[in-house]
């Protein structure tokens, strides 16, 4: 909260808070690999598959996508003898990697090879080996909501960890979890790229169009509008006459134009209740 020219105190501007920011359930999304290397999406508007990228299929409901973010790091504070004071922090940056986190749910060459890290061969044989190193590989996971959507790229990525799989005889057998970590990538000078279409325009906020009566209510919840302002100004004789209605104010404020003569009697009444309110609120 802020103090406005009167010094009331002035909530929030309601149009902070939006609700149709908050993005709601997930109904869809996919996970896919291509070869470190791979020309990488530019947004939502690329087909992956012409980029040389596979789609994993997919994923059980109770193994949905994360993303896990690496955490602040440690810090350890340089204290002195005088007062036992804490004079500086060195903070040592954390050096793992942000990784993504899904259980896939069909047994497809490309699921297995990720989840398994061996190569499928043309008659679905594959070798297992758990200490060979695990290969880089272009990681893209797209999540659609209600809203939009988002889209990361990990230009650099690699499979850190598997889990169990469960063979049961009722229902599907268990999927095949995989963690992967999301390296740094010289391509996009970081780790993960992401496009989301909740943010996509809004580098510059662009207010809504003033509302004729937003003086009017501004004043009553203790924030005195341009309007009221320059009324209560002229009426202490410290501005010109106020030469607006409401009206024709918002249409300035939104068109830009000029301002348009009003009868005099209809200032004066103008000047005499935005007074009034001024007085009221000060008195709050």
């Amino acid at each position: 909260m802020t103090l406005n020219a009167n010094g009331v105190l002035a909530p929030y501007n309601a149009n902070d808070f939006n609700p149709d920011n908050i993005l709601t359930g997930i109904y869809n999304g996919a996970a896919y690999i291509g070869p470190v290397g791979a020309p990488g999406p530019t947004g939502f508007n690329n087909d992956l598959a012409v980029l040389g990228y596979q789609n994993l299929g997919f994923i059980t409901d109770d193994g949905a996508p994360t993303l896990s973010l690496p955490g602040e790091g440690d810090s350890n504070p340089v204290r002195v003898w005088q007062n036992a004071q804490v004079v500086r922090t060195i903070r040592t940056p954390n050096d793992e990697p942000p990784t993504f986190g899904f259980t896939l749910a069909e047994t497809t060459r490309a699921a297995i090879e990720i989840a398994m890290g061996a190569q499928v061969d043309a008659d679905g044989s594959y070798v297992v080996d758990g200490s060979a190193e695990r290969g880089h590989f272009s990681f893209v996971l797209d999540v659609l909501t209600a809203e939009g959507g988002r889209r990361y790229w990990a230009p650099n990525a690699v499979v850190t960890e598997t889990g169990e799989t469960t063979f049961t005889n009722d229902g599907a057998i268990a999927g095949l979890p995989v963690t992967v970590a999301a390296d740094f990538s010289p391509a996009i000078n970081g780790n993960i790229k992401v496009w989301d279409t909740a943010l996509a325009g809004s580098g510059t906020v662009t207010p809504p169009p003033p509302d004729p009566d937003d003086d009017v209510r501004s004043a009553a919840r203790g924030h005195v509008g341009p309007l009221a302002d320059d009324a209560a100004k002229s009426a202490r004789g410290k501005a010109a006459p106020v030469k607006e209605t409401a009206k024709t104010a918002a249409a300035s404020h939104r068109r830009g134009k000029a301002t348009v003569e009003v009868p005099e009697a209809d200032v004066a009444n103008l000047v005499k209740g935005t007074k009034k309110l001024v007085d009221d609120l000060a008195v709050v």
